[in-house]
């Protein structure tokens, strides 16, 4: 027999095969009486849009409703239907509809260890299988592509013993491998939901698995309640059961067979999640050493799925360190990783973070030019709703440039966006920075009125743990206007929400202005014990970035007190910790007090390197032009007590990394010419 013959007699067997089993399908449904869950799998996406119309034709006595959720990060089955189907399904009489379910191949499989699928919906739909067969008037179809099949095969255990039709169709020809869905985003917030999910998922763990369920089985099933339970409580910013959650399930992983993978791929997995809770608890060290072990594991099993993201969230951890530089070798990493592996849908989040380290290193144009980098790849990759957290970051980056109208029109295009996806737990940070941004202009009422709104959706939303920023930064607000008292209250109200949420990180920030409060009450005492609560919080914490400024602060009590020893050595911490941390031109205002200092104890000296040097670190926009002019009309007070040649030699040696030009420009400033030589 021919080639060609060999191929129509192989054909030819196919669809008779695949017309017996679509008349097994179309007998086994049309005669169900009640509502019922089954599977139908194919191996190409055409011959599934093939079937679904002959399904449809030869089951007349049902009604029919498509439900496409492949645009949606689905976390929970039973939610997405509830949320798309039209009231005229969710309301039918019994089996009047079937309803056939697709699309939700991009919610489980692109981004975990091989071998595991991504997100929960599969050990959701685990928990959920009762209320999926049970819980809806009509005969749900799922239609699966069988790579997605075999995810929920072998991780949604429970789930598939129920399924009474599993239907395997398949044709001769495959297409090309389609591209990597999106990975889903998790919903995030405390909600009432969320905390009922948890007691469910906690009560469940309780229940012993099924007499005689194998136990390799019972384990795995275990592990899927686990994982699910780590992502509720992480979402609820519950972090130490979260953590607790992962650590049995590592130990868990660890009894799984070696033959199969699982030990590995379950054990990557739970070290991932370990380094991301490690990570939002500020456990650097932990953090780090769980990442390693998980892309130890993943290189054991040769998987790359998940190697980039590893590297990126390792970035995200150097970066929380200020160790900038690494970070940005690790974001690198993951960069070059997922364009290898054909992941592109997370190369945007990647971009994003380098903008985010290049906005705290001052380097703007840089950041920017990542951000854009940001929004084409999250474009290209169909993430377009994930574009408004980008265009949000933009916005900071032209407040922080004193660019306030550009920074408004982008946090507006960011809460458009976010509106239009339904991502509105993001919604709540907006509206905190367009108040920021207001307060900045002096523009207080509308401040005020931005700031609530953001209260009101983190409340909606379950964003609980970011209220305390809001309430510190209303306090900001009537501090400005020199309502102090009324300051004092939000900041107390802002410190007790970060203490119940776990902003303990935060709390410094709030001491440091309540320091700054009191001082301007004249309660000097108070002031200084609440700056040297802040420092030891700081410290304590590892959230050193804002050390320099408190450190200052106390300085500049002390100084007004006339204690000028305890004011210099707070100075000069100031000084240390701002060059320390790439901050140095921060450093300005410290050595320009420095200096006034040193000229009521007439140390010339002294006097005039501080001064130099506050204008040094205070020329590229750090000192405001009358700032500037104070720290040049304090020069002119020092010099006539120098020696002209002294003073100048020490000019020269303060600037000598500017241009001659520059150099000379403020020389000529500085210096009368009978001192100039």
């Amino acid at each position: 027999m021919s080639g060609e013959a060999t191929q129509g007699a192989r054909e030819e067997t196919r669809r008779a095969r695949e017309e017996e089993l679509l008349t097994e399908l179309v007998f086994y449904l049309s005669t169900r009486k009640r509502p019922g869950f089954s599977v139908a799998t194919f191996n190409t996406f055409h011959l599934r849009d093939r079937l679904i119309p002959l399904v449809i034709s030869r089951i007349p006595g049902l009604r029919h409703h498509r439900a496409d959720l492949s645009g949606q990060s689905v976390v929970s089955l039973r939610r997405a239907l509830i949320e798309t189907l039209p009231d005229e399904v969710l309301r039918s009489s019994p089996v009047e509809y079937m309803v056939h379910v697709t699309g939700l191949e991009t919610s489980v499989t692109g981004g975990g260890p091989d071998g595991a699928p991504v997100g929960d919906l599969i050990p959701n739909m685990n928990f959920e299988r009762e209320l999926l067969f049970r819980g809806f008037p009509f005969i749900i179809l799922l239609w699966l592509d069988e790579g997605a099949a075999r995810l929920f095969r072998r991780h949604a255990l429970d789930l598939w013993d129920w399924v009474a039709g599993e239907f395997r169709f398949e044709e001769e020809q495959r297409p090309a491998p389609r591209e990597e869905p999106p990975l889903p985003l998790p919903p995030a917030g405390d909600l009432p939901e969320r905390r009922a999910r948890i007691a469910e998922l906690e009560a469940r763990l309780l229940v012993p698995p099924l007499e005689g369920t194998p136990p390799e089985r019972a384990l795995r099933s275990r592990l899927n309640l686990l994982f699910l339970l780590s992502r509720e409580r992480l979402s609820a910013r519950n972090l130490s059961r979260a953590k607790s959650a992962l650590l049995e399930a590592r130990d868990i992983a660890l009894q799984l067979s070696e033959d199969t993978g699982d030990r590995a791929a379950f054990g990557a997995e739970a070290e991932f999640r370990l380094g991301d809770v490690c990570r939002e608890a500020r456990e650097f060290d932990e953090a780090l050493s769980h990442f390693d072990a998980s892309l130890a594991l993943q290189n054991q099993l040769g998987a790359t799925s998940n190697v980039g993201g590893t590297y990126h969230q390792m970035g995200r951890v150097f970066e929380e360190q200020r160790r900038f530089d690494e970070a940005l070798e690790n974001y690198q990493k993951a960069i070059t990783l997922n364009k290898e592996a054909g992941f592109d849908h997370l190369i945007g989040f990647t971009y994003h973070q380098m903008g985010v380290i290049l906005q705290k290193q001052h380097k703007f144009e840089d950041a920017e030019i990542n951000y854009q980098n940001a929004i084409e790849w999250k474009k290209n990759a169909g993430n377009t709703k994930d574009i408004g957290s980008t265009y949000h970051q933009i916005g900071m980056l032209y407040e922080e440039q004193k660019r306030y109208e550009d920074a408004l029109k982008l946090y507006n295009k960011s809460i458009q966006i976010n509106k239009e996806n339904n991502i509105y737990y993001q919604l709540g940070a907006t509206y905190h920075q367009i108040g920021t941004t207001l307060l900045y202009q002096k523009k207080y009422d509308e401040a005020l009125k931005n700031y609530n709104y953001s209260i009101d959706w983190k409340n909606k939303t379950g964003m609980f743990h970011e209220l305390g920023l809001t309430y510190h930064q209303i306090g900001n607000i009537y501090h400005e206007m020199n309502d102090h008292n009324k300051a004092l209250v939000f900041y107390s109200d802002a410190i007790k929400l970060k203490e119940r949420y776990g902003r303990i990180t935060e709390l410094g920030d709030t001491y440091n202005n309540i320091g700054r409060t009191y001082y301007e009450m004249d309660r000097f005492d108070d002031s200084i014990k609440n700056y040297k609560h802040a420092v030891e919080l700081s410290i304590k914490n590892k959230r050193t970035n804002k050390l320099g400024v408190i450190y200052h602060n106390i300085a500049v009590v002390y100084q007004t007190l006339k204690k000028f020893n305890e004011s210099i050595e707070y100075y000069q911490k100031a000084i240390q910790c701002l060059e320390q941390q790439d901050l140095s031109h921060q450093s300005c205002y410290s050595y320009l007090y420095l200096s006034k200092i040193f000229f009521v104890m007439e140390d010339w000296d002294s006097a005039w390197e501080h001064v130099l040097w506050a204008l040094f670190h205070g020329r590229n926009g750090a000192f405001t032009p009358a700032q500037e002019e104070g720290a040049f009309a304090l020069s002119s007070e020092i010099l006539p007590h120098l020696d002209p040649a002294r003073a100048r030699e020490r000019f020269d040696a303060v600037f000598a990394p500017l241009s001659t030009e520059a150099r000379d420009a403020l020389a000529a400033r500085l210096f009368p010419p009978s001192a100039q030589s």
